[in-house]
């Protein structure tokens, strides 16, 4: 049984205890990043796509690491140049299905955004597995936990209204938590599915 994400939570929280200047750091690059990316005309959007895949993959590398009590350093997040081809394919691939999901109804795309949540930390821990694979597995994986998750994403973002009565400086800390809780969540659910798979 998965714990409560009240304690993935805090679990997540003690991870990051002491070491949070990186992470904030991590992740403005990361924003800044897609940013600048957007404002560039008419292209704008495709470089960010090419640019955000294996920089979500290095993120989702830099939050199981962090989460994992692993070392972890600002390189961590180019790590995902060296699988370009699969962080794009993987990224693109999910941007579809909830894209499709998304027109057809709003609850399809939903559902496809929560069984595929967990892409970029397999790709992460799985070297050799190919994108596709990547994806059937984050779904298999998400059976049955879906609703965990959505209460999960529910209560991030009733932290995100409470960051916008701090300005929005409490975004950067909400960011690299938000990420190491994910990467909790994979961990656990990774633990409950394959208890026989060493992490």
């Amino acid at each position: 049984m998965l714990p409560r994400n009240t304690d993935l939570m805090q679990a997540s929280y003690d991870s990051l205890r002491g070491k949070w200047l990186v992470p904030i750091f991590a992740s403005l690059f990361v924003g800044l990043v897609n940013y600048s990316a957007n404002q560039i005309p008419r292209i704008g959007w495709v470089i960010s796509v090419v640019l955000g895949a294996p920089l979500a993959l290095g993120m989702a590398r830099f939050a199981l690491n962090i989460s994992r009590e692993e070392n972890f350093g600002f390189e961590d997040l180019f790590g995902g140049f060296k699988r370009f081809a699969d962080s794009l394919t993987a990224y693109l691939l999910v941007l579809l299905f909830v894209f499709v999901g998304l027109i057809l109804l709003i609850i399809p795309g939903i559902y496809f955004a929560l069984s595929y949540s967990l892409v970029f930390y397999i790709l992460s821990d799985e070297p050799d597995i190919k994108p596709m694979n990547a994806l059937a597995k984050s779904k298999e994986m998400m059976e049955g936990y879906k609703t965990q998750m959505l209460v999960l994403w529910l209560q991030f973002l009733g932290l995100a209204i409470l960051c916008l009565l701090t300005l929005g400086i409490g975004f950067l800390w909400l960011g690299p938590f938000i990420r190491v809780t994910m990467a909790r969540f994979y961990d656990e659910l990774k633990e409950e599915k394959f208890p026989n798979y060493a992490i």
